[in-house]
């Protein structure tokens, strides 16, 4: 059985629908409550990890943020699996030598387009939740996953690591949350959708059938390590 590790820094912003992937593949499931004073886990106990997003800046310099960098290296270092969501994504970026810069303000429902695909999808453009303000750069070594007309670097891939900056992991129940949390963000986005306008969207199908296919490639991922 595989164990998933999911590190989650604010209340508001769960997995969601990644808590149901792993109960739909009998994974097992640990989650690390940054905001309750969790501590970053070390790479020897984690077989697939998870960085989930957050309102902060990976520019910020709390102590955490360099050490969940450091978890990210190391897991690469052993080709372990790592899947990060928005500042997850940025994260992997900066392991792999990237930055993060302020970008147009994405808050709401937008499209994103599959580029350079690894995965089996009978689709390339998805409605997604966008949430952020800032956006990652691709180094040299990585693959640009995803893209638009506002954000060009929306999805991150290097051999074990995978990163997208929108949210495919929302349920209505983590939708609900993220509007009532932070509906202060949502101002001057370029989408100008208001919060009722946010909440009330039909969650598309097709970002749970993506979600779930970007996660088992990972899953089947096996690092230098023996499991038991």
């Amino acid at each position: 059985m595989l164990n998933i590790d999911i590190i989650q820094h604010v209340s508001f912003e769960g997995p969601g629908l990644i808590a149901a992937w792993a109960l739909s593949r009998n994974y097992s499931l640990r989650i690390h409550k940054i905001f309750e004073g969790a501590a970053i886990p070390q790479e020897e106990n984690i077989e697939f990890l998870i960085v989930l997003g957050g309102p902060m800046s990976v520019n910020d310099e709390d102590f955490w943020i360099n050490d969940e960098r450091e978890l990210i290296e190391n897991m690469a270092r052993k080709k372990k699996p790592v899947f990060g969501v928005c500042f997850g994504a940025q994260q992997i970026s900066k392991v792999l030598g990237g930055e993060v810069l302020p970008c147009k303000k994405e808050v709401g429902w937008g499209e994103v387009t599959l580029k350079n695909t690894p995965f089996q999808t009978n689709k390339t453009n998805f409605n997604v939740l966008h949430w952020h303000g800032e956006q990652f750069t691709i180094p040299s070594k990585a693959t640009r996953l995803f893209t638009n007309t506002y954000c060009e670097n929306q999805g991150i891939m290097f051999e074990n690591l995978i990163g997208v900056q929108f949210h495919l992991e929302t349920d209505r129940e983590s939708l609900q949350k993220i509007v009532q949390n932070d509906s202060s963000f949502i101002n001057n986005s370029v989408y100008n959708q208001s919060a009722e306008q946010i909440s009330s969207f039909e969650i598309p199908k097709e970002n749970k059938e993506l979600l779930y296919t970007i996660l088992d490639s990972l899953a089947s991922i096996k690092g230098e390590v023996s499991y038991e």
